[in-house]
């Protein structure tokens, strides 16, 4: 790519303002403004609907702007400031270039925080100053009665708010013409993000991926979209509501109850007739992870032609897409491609048009790795193959995957589940009916995720590293005594606890009680109310002083104002002294061992409290997504 400086570009952009053609990114903003005067000229969804449909090259670009996961990190006052201050001609310390960065490869760069703060400021000022977005025309809003310029609309676009009146549903409902322009068709090799970050100027990758999937509920292939009698595969991008599979929380005096197996399995012991089947594991201390692969699949008369991994996303149970996991996506898309097996296990999943010059030779197909994605800490004086020889640090790995231009080097994902595109769906639905009524069972689906788990450790054989998926032994349990061995095993090797599995039922993608955690130590979501600052002896830099710092936190557990002291760093405890509103009004996880009864000065008790609860992880930037 042709670099040029930044005052050089500018002053070609401005000398050029009349004579060239309107860039791409012009044209872009110029349709969105026509269709945002249209759609508020009526308040009848259905009218909206049917102008919608008439700018299906702006279908990606709309999908964006109201996906509620995608974040830019910066406001349109804040770009305001920057613009004024930075007239035509200005110089910027980076740059992008004109001719090859498009406007939804800037804003995949800002969701992604490929370019944040000041670099951000400076990449959109580039960008619109290079596209000429200052120097249009502007035309009526019908909405407000003032002139709206292109430099609204992408102000507009920036802060995720057209003010067109068009609700998310309404856009769910468009019925798009056959050839949408939808940007998202599989590609024939992954790409990655790429930022060079030798030099002032910053590349963005033109992947398109950079989304949290979705479509609406249940609604993979919109009607319409076919090529030659097969749906079109839109990207995974922005269901409507996203979940998954999620257990209840059991005790220990509450699980002959839950499991409904008996005490024993001594002859002598009455039994059941036909008692559940559990599969018990250890409670893994990471973050969930969803991973949604896309593969080709060749049609068996095409000879020499196999598997191939065309995309994948990877997501936090709520949806969200983490910009971490690269190396994960990249070893899992080399070890799977070629994978016979993973033919098989889509052998009955719907069939979805590939690209163009593949179309005689096969069909795309999607599935969904379901794990837990953990950093691991090894202690080398127990045998590498000992359970207890690995343990997870859940605080460091809420931490790596949520960094801003990163990669996690030494991803681990523990594989919990495998599901076709169509189960992990309908497994969202209401009635759970359908595909993943009549899917396999859960114990079914655990050879297969041995499989991938087997095919992924071989690739990765003579490679020196630890695979990027791992397998998690699942054990069946037929009786509570041998539940409460495996709790003692827990507690002796130092696990979480145990997460327990229905392996007769099929797959559900909600909070299950087919699913129950156990632990000795439970844990709940709670916000902080207020906290106590107070003098600690405290170290910063290695040296121990006297200093104000944060003593304790305020929550409310079930209408019962609890003070949690444990669980803070030094650097957390001095730094919320500081800045009290760090902290107040944020979500909590806190860790306690147990419920208690509070019980005043004359012996008369009161409401519930916590018994040695502590502080797991602040979520100091909004609601607990991970």
């Amino acid at each position: 790519m042709q670099l040029n400086s930044p005052r050089r570009l500018l002053e070609l952009a401005y000398s050029t303002a009349t004579s060239r053609t309107p860039s791409p990114a012009v044209v872009q903003l110029s349709r969105l403004r026509d269709l945002i005067h249209l759609a508020g000229s009526t308040n009848r969804p259905i009218e909206k609907q049917q102008i919608l449909a008439e700018f299906p090259d702006l279908r990606e670009l709309l999908d964006h702007v109201y996906d509620r996961h995608i974040k830019h990190h910066i406001t349109s006052s804040k770009l305001a400031k920057a613009l004024d201050k930075n007239p035509p001609g200005a110089t910027h310390s980076s740059i992008v270039d004109p001719e090859k960065t498009t406007l939804q490869d800037l804003l995949n760069a800002l969701a992604s925080r490929q370019v944040t703060g000041n670099a951000a400021v400076e990449a959109i000022t580039a960008f619109l100053h290079a596209n000429q977005v200052l120097v249009t025309d502007v035309k009526p809003d019908q909405q407000g009665g003032n002139e709206l310029s292109l430099k609204e609309v992408f102000m507009r676009v920036l802060d995720k708010n057209l003010k067109a009146g068009i609700a998310d549903k309404t856009l769910k409902a468009v019925q798009w013409p056959r050839s949408s322009g939808h940007i998202g068709e599989q590609k024939n090799e992954i790409q990655t993000p790429v930022k060079e970050s030798t030099g002032a100027r910053t590349e963005f990758s033109t992947r398109t991926n950079g989304l949290a999937p979705a479509s609406s509920t249940g609604n993979a292939e919109p009607r319409n979209q076919l090529e030659d009698g097969l749906p079109v595969l839109q990207p995974p991008t922005r269901l409507s509501e996203f979940s998954c599979a999620l257990g209840r929380t059991v005790l220990r005096k509450g699980l002959e109850k839950a499991l409904q197996v008996p005490r024993t399995t001594s002859p002598t012991s009455p039994a059941s007739s036909d008692p559940p089947r559990w599969l018990a594991s250890r409670k893994l201390d990471g973050v969930r992870l969803l991973v949604v692969m896309d593969v080709f699949v060749p049609h068996t008369s095409s000879q020499g032609l196999t598997v191939k991994v065309l995309d994948s996303w990877t997501l936090s149970r709520s949806g969200k897409e983490y910009h971490t996991l690269d190396i994960l996506k990249s070893e899992m898309a080399k070890a799977l491609s070629g994978s016979d097996y993973v033919k098989t296990l889509l052998a009955n999943e719907p069939r979805y048009a590939p690209e163009p010059e593949l179309k005689e030779l096969g069909y795309n197909q999607r599935m969904v790795l379901d794990g837990e994605l953990c950093h691991l800490i090894y202690d080398t004086s127990l045998p590498a193959d000992k359970d207890d020889a690995v343990k997870e640090d859940f605080a460091e790995v809420v931490s790596m995957v949520r960094r801003k231009n990163y990669t996690i080097q030494q991803p681990a994902m523990f594989l919990l589940d495998v599901l076709p595109w169509s189960v992990f769906l309908a497994g969202m639905s209401k009635d759970n009916g359908g595909a993943a009524a009549s899917y396999k069972v859960f114990v079914e689906r655990v050879k297969d995720c041995q499989a991938l788990v087997e095919q992924v450790a071989i690739a990765t054989r003579d490679t020196g590293t630890q695979p990027v998926l791992r397998h998690l032994q699942q054990s069946e349990v037929t009786s509570i005594e041998q539940v409460e061995a495996m709790i003692e095993e827990a507690a002796e090797k130092g696990w979480e606890g145990l997460i327990l599995r229905r392996g007769d039922q099929p797959y559900e993608g909600k909070r299950s009680s087919h699913i129950l955690k156990y632990k000795e130590w439970q844990d709940g979501e709670y916000i902080a109310e207020g906290i106590d600052v107070n003098t600690m002896r405290l170290p910063v830099n290695g040296a121990f002083a006297e200093r104000e710092a944060m003593a304790n936190v305020w929550i409310t557990h079930k209408g019962t104002r609890v003070s949690v002291g444990s669980g803070f760093t030094a650097e957390q405890r001095l730094r919320y002294a500081q800045d009290p509103q760090a902290i107040i009004g944020k979500e909590l996880t806190v860790e306690y061992f147990a419920e208690s009864t509070n019980t005043n000065r004359r012996g008369v008790e009161g409401g519930l409290s916590l018994r040695f609860p502590r502080v797991k992880q602040v979520w100091e930037d909004g609601k607990r997504e991970v």
